[in-house]
């Protein structure tokens, strides 16, 4: 349980720095506003890091999930098939 915590923090992280996801794709708002300042620096490694970090959590839970679902269809087929 304490995983999906982790991953719930990353996902809240990103949520208050980007919510509409238009931060880490465009360098400034649709009203043509920059998004941060000139003078702000980033750590893009870093960055690509936690990224990463996020993105292999959650294939990590897609992968476990679907073992879940093989393991219900193949219990279901043999109880069906008895």
């Amino acid at each position: 349980m304490e995983y999906l915590s982790v991953i719930e923090d990353y996902c809240k992280q990103i949520h208050k720095i980007d919510s509409d996801a238009n931060k880490f794709r465009y360098p400034m708002s649709k009203k043509m506003q920059p998004y941060f300042s000139s003078d702000k620096r980033f750590d893009f490694i870093e960055i690509g890091v936690f990224f990463e970090a996020l993105n292999n959590g959650l294939a990590d839970i897609d992968s476990q999930l679907k073992c879940l679902r093989e393991e219900k269809a193949e219990i279901e087929y043999y109880i069906n098939h008895l």
